[in-house]
């Protein structure tokens, strides 16, 4: 029933969970080949934004509070 920030890889910001709207922050520090091979593609790490609804919203090679910020408001019809 909220927003999620799925973090692959690196490091979670200690504000990655702090937005006007709930967001969940769910880090796979270590993922497996398969995700891997799946979500980050080349990439060493790996943001995205989902909906509650499972859709994604954005997704980022790292993590800037800004673009989540303006993301979820997109998300939710305030921008």
């Amino acid at each position: 029933g909220q927003f999620t920030l799925l973090v692959i890889g690196g490091d979670v910001p200690a504000d990655a969970g702090s937005f006007d709207v709930p967001v969940h922050v769910d880090h796979i520090a270590d993922p497996t080949d398969d995700l891997k091979a799946r979500y980050l593609g080349d990439a060493a790490h790996a943001v995205y934004l989902i909906r509650p609804d499972q859709h994604v919203v954005a997704r980022w090679s790292h993590f800037e509070a800004a673009k989540v910020k303006s993301a979820l408001r997109r998300a939710l019809g305030q921008e």
